[in-house]
C-alpha cells in the first residue's frame, strides 16, 4: 500500500489524463496535491478530493516523441532600409546635433523680456527643425524618414535648450534686479 502511495505522489508531478477509481469510474484531471489519504484533482468542473486508496490506476497523457529535424538552410534575406529605419537613424543623427546657440537664444530673450520672452524662444524652438546636411543613400522611403526624423529631434532639442535658457535668463534677470533693489534699500 505504501508503495502505491509513493507511486501515486511520484506520478502526481505529470499530467493525469485519466484517473481509474476502483469502481470503474473515470475521472479527466491533473492531481494537484494531496491531503492525508486524498488526492487534489483538479478537473473541468473544478477541484475535487478522491481518497487514495479507491484509486486504482492513473494513465498519463503521452506526449509525441520528437522527431528530429533537418536544419533549415538559411535563406538570403534582402531588408529594404524603408521609412521607420530611416525615421530612426535621422533622430539620432539629430540628437547629436548641439543645440546650445538655442539655449543662449533663449537665455538673452528671458534675461531681456523675462518669462514671455523665455516662452517665445522656446515656442519659436519647437515649430522650427533643421534640415541634415548630407542625406544617407537609399530608397526615397529611407530618405523621407531620415529628413523627417533629424527634424523632429532637432525641434525637440532646440524647444529645451532654449527654455533651459529662458529659465536661466529670467532667474539671473530677478536676481540682478533683487540685487540692486536690496543694496539701494528701497
Amino acid at each position: 500500500m505504501r508503495l502505491i502511495t509513493l507511486i501515486l505522489i511520484l506520478s502526481s508531478l505529470l499530467f493525469a489524463e485519466r484517473i481509474v477509481l476502483k469502481t470503474g469510474e473515470v475521472i479527466t484531471g491533473k492531481i494537484i496535491g494531496y491531503e492525508g489519504d486524498l488526492a487534489i484533482v483538479k478537473t473541468s468542473y473544478g477541484e475535487i478530493k478522491i481518497e487514495k486508496d479507491k484509486i486504482s490506476k492513473i494513465e498519463y497523457e503521452t506526449l509525441p516523441k520528437e522527431e528530429p529535424t533537418k536544419p533549415e538552410e538559411p535563406k538570403s534575406i534582402v531588408m529594404k532600409r524603408g521609412y521607420q529605419l530611416g525615421y530612426s537613424e535621422g533622430k539620432l543623427e539629430g540628437s547629436r546635433k548641439s543645440a546650445s546657440d538655442w539655449m543662449m537664444i533663449g537665455c538673452g530673450s528671458g534675461f531681456l523680456f523675462g518669462c514671455l520672452g523665455g516662452g517665445i524662444a522656446t515656442v519659436i524652438g519647437y515649430s522650427s527643425g533643421d534640415t541634415p546636411v548630407t542625406i544617407p543613400k537609399g530608397d526615397d522611403e529611407y530618405s523621407k524618414g531620415f529628413v523627417e526624423g533629424y527634424r523632429d529631434a532637432t525641434k525637440s532639442k532646440k524647444g529645451s535648450s532654449a527654455l533651459v535658457g529662458g529659465i536661466i535668463g529670467t532667474l539671473s534677470a530677478a536676481a540682478i534686479i533683487f540685487i540692486i533693489l536690496v543694496s539701494t534699500g528701497e
